[in-house]
């Protein structure tokens, strides 16, 4: 996992949080999230199996609403490849 300075932290999670701006800062927040979720419903196989299936139901939903859809215009300004 990337690594960011603690005073990033605080600015990404702190009370007046902002959005991440970097990929490692993305990552982060969302490791952020999902220990909150695990620290609220305990540790177990099942807390493991919800954050995963989350994590793998959000991937598809971006690829379907925003990647699909990218591709498919530059399919159309570029040519097949």
């Amino acid at each position: 996992m990337p690594y960011i300075e603690n005073y990033l932290r605080k600015e990404i999670t702190g009370p007046q949080k902002r959005s991440p701006k970097t990929s490692g800062e993305l990552t982060f927040s969302l490791y952020r999230t999902i220990m909150d979720y695990v620290t609220t419903n305990r540790r177990s196989w099942q807390t493991y199996s919800d954050v995963l299936g989350a994590l793998t139901g959000c991937t598809q939903e971006f690829y379907r609403r925003v990647v699909a859809p990218h591709e498919d215009k530059k399919l159309e300004e570029n040519g097949d490849i």
